[in-house]
């Protein structure tokens, strides 16, 4: 079967390993799997629910976020072979960050939405 196929992704992703913290009140530390213009994939112990809006915050200078996102949780599943987290995320990132970029080692930008 063709995997160009089986796949639902519109964009390339790109992995990265990166610390994060994602929520609203009071954020928590998460670890950053892989990143697409569109969204990214992350790991930590915070239960979210899928369909609420979170802002994902750079902890590291050399983060592969430049600068605070805004994005809905798409999907959610509980891991348990995890050493960065009870669950993994997709978060979907919402227009309100057009024009902003996420850059890895400040060489690549990723323009997104």
């Amino acid at each position: 079967m063709n995997t160009n196929q089986m796949s639902r992704r519109r964009e390339e992703r790109h992995t990265e390993i990166d610390t994060v913290k994602v929520g609203i009140d009071r954020p928590v530390y998460a670890q950053v799997l892989n990143i697409s213009n569109n969204g990214l994939c992350l790991e930590t112990d915070l239960y979210l629910e899928k369909g609420q809006h979170h802002y994902i915050y750079p902890t590291l200078s050399t983060s592969v976020l430049d600068k605070r996102y805004y994005g809905e949780v798409r999907w959610r599943q509980n891991i348990n072979d995890s050493f960065s987290g009870r669950y993994r995320y997709g978060i979907f990132f919402s227009p309100l960050n057009r024009n902003r970029a996420a850059s890895a080692n400040s060489s690549r930008y990723l323009d997104i939405l």
